[in-house]
């Protein structure tokens, strides 16, 4: 939470030249709801956790073991690791995408 409230205020707070502190935004979180207002969202965080990376450590593995079965058992070479990884990224970063944006909605 303090995380998303930092980049909403660092917009509009950036563009006169000041800074904002994780202090401040803690501060203002705790005084608008108390202790609990931190944990707004929580649940739209551990979504996108869980559809971003189970989605790009499947993805990841099912590339590289078939590229270990098309090298005959060997492991592939790093270029080929780092495209799958790459790949794996890309298609995890797209279905966590809806999640990541319900959490900034909240």
């Amino acid at each position: 939470m303090v995380k998303v409230r930092i980049q909403i205020k660092s917009e509009t707070v950036g563009k006169s030249g000041g800074s904002v502190s994780p202090f401040v935004v803690i501060r203002e979180i705790y005084a608008s709801g108390g202790l609990k207002s931190f944990y707004r969202g929580i649940d739209s965080a551990f979504a996108r956790q869980i559809f971003y990376t189970t989605t790009r450590m499947g993805v990841y593995k099912t590339l590289d073991t078939n590229a270990k079965a098309r090298n005959g058992g060997r492991d592939p070479s790093m270029l080929s690791k780092c495209f799958n990884a790459a790949l794996a990224g890309l298609v995890g970063s797209i279905v966590g995408n809806p999640a990541d944006l319900a959490l900034i909605r909240i």
